[in-house]
């Protein structure tokens, strides 16, 4: 048995150009079926280390954990806020849309067992963890908030508010506030297009039963039409009700942009937007002063088995057999 008889993906073999994964469009169902579905998506992710420490975190914070032994290993959960630096990219968005199917498969799930069956697609341990606080998790009746600040109605803004039950939303912090049902701590921040107090922050976030992820954040200083000051405050306060208060039964998980020193908007080949240094460096600066905890979802190592998952029509154990038939 040789190389010829590998078998390419379609899309690969056809040429075919593929969409990069896209958060946002996961949510309003414009995302190719082998992304925006669950057991596809996961079929085609080379989970590495660090994205089974994010979920595994996620759903720590989710259930109010700072420690827990999943399959063999001992995590520990620092802080409600995690953070998705970009060093290599392509992974951030990635992690995003891997959380929201890990949680949407939870909620779909009707008992353990079926969840249990769905997830150990993905990952044996991982699956074992919900299985295991299956009792906890569905009690909870998580709610996963989307802020993908590329769309206007995940990511409201002055420029493009958003209506809702006679409400005029104007931002994130009151998009996120009425998504959690919680929409009246913000409404005078909101109106005024300014950053809510940490205090009020947190009354918005703990116990709200709530994961969410935030995606592409430099758009929002550049399309927002808020000064960028306010943006800064807000990731700022929001931070700080996460890491400075006892927050629980929520986590935050957002990706930090990538800088470039080129041309503003240019894109990576992920797919991934790169934003001017001054973007770059506001949302750093406004979250390097608290302890979030902090996820790299790809490393270097990681490189080759992402590729082969995603240009070879195989599973992993057919790979590893055919690998031990050709040597032997």
């Amino acid at each position: 048995m040789g190389v010829k008889s590998l078998r390419l993906r379609p899309e690969v073999e056809a040429l075919r150009h593929e969409p990069a994964v896209d958060l946002g469009a996961v949510v309003r169902g414009e995302a190719p079926e082998f992304i925006r579905e669950p057991a596809a998506f996961f079929e085609r992710t080379h989970l590495t280390s660090s994205m089974k420490a994010l979920v595994v975190k996620a759903l720590m914070g989710l259930l109010g954990l700072r420690e827990a032994v999943v399959g063999r290993l001992s995590y520990r959960l620092s802080s409600n806020l995690i953070v998705l630096p970009s060093d290599l990219g392509g992974g951030k968005t990635h992690s995003l849309v891997l959380l929201y199917h890990v949680l949407s498969t939870i909620a779909s799930s009707k008992a353990p067992e079926e969840a249990y069956g769905k997830l150990r697609v993905l990952d044996e341990d991982i699956a074992g963890f919900v299985r295991e606080r299956w009792s906890e998790l569905k009690g909870l009746q998580p709610k996963v908030v989307v802020v993908d600040c590329k769309y206007s109605d995940l990511a409201p803004s002055p420029v493009k508010p958003l209506a809702f039950a006679g409400k005029r939303i104007k931002t994130i912090w009151g998009y996120i506030a009425y998504e959690l049902g919680r929409y009246d701590e913000v409404r005078e921040f909101d109106e005024r297009e300014v950053a809510p107090y940490q205090d009020v922050l947190f009354r918005v976030l703990n116990e709200s039963n709530a994961v969410i992820l935030v995606d592409e954040i430099g758009r929002y200083y550049d399309q927002s039409g808020l000064e960028p000051t306010k943006v800064s405050s807000f990731l700022m306060n929001l931070a700080e009700a996460l890491t400075k208060y006892t927050t629980r039964n929520v986590v935050v998980v957002l990706s930090i942009p990538v800088e470039v020193a080129g041309r503003e908007g240019e894109r990576r080949a992920s797919g991934e937007v790169l934003h001017r240094h001054e973007v770059f460096e506001a949302v750093t600066a406004a979250l390097r002063r608290v302890g979030a905890e902090v996820v790299k979802p790809v490393a270097a190592a990681d490189l080759v088995e992402i590729l082969k998952r995603r240009i070879l029509d195989h599973s992993p154990d057919e790979l590893r057999k055919m690998a031990e038939e050709y040597v032997a």
